[in-house]
């Protein structure tokens, strides 16, 4: 997996004078699995490469995953992609492990 990009929304508000609990979303994927996803999907490029949401809410941290699996059933005629589920898979794996859960 390589990390693209890292938005952090709560620092970027900071910044600017405003306030906003901590929320940071991570962009993050493998650029084969995506590319041959968007060569068999082109219209799933919009969703990919994958992104999570971690967050500071009231009642601790959250964390949300774009499905890679989601995306592509909103595609018109595109079916359950094999690759798609191994992505959600991983990304899920990862969480649980990095939150020791």
């Amino acid at each position: 997996m390589t990390i693209f990009a890292t938005v952090d929304h709560g620092t970027n508000a900071a910044k600017v004078g405003l306030d906003l609990p901590a929320t940071v979303v991570i962009t993050t994927g493998n650029p084969k699995v995506g590319t041959d996803l968007i060569s068999t999907y082109p219209d799933l490029a919009i969703e990919l490469p994958p992104r999570l949401l971690i967050r500071q809410t009231a009642h601790g941290s959250e964390i949300w995953l774009a499905s890679v699996v989601e995306s592509l059933a909103r595609l018109p005629g595109a079916p359950s992609d094999a690759a798609a589920e191994k992505i959600d898979g991983r990304l899920s794996a990862i969480i649980v492990g990095a939150l020791n859960v």
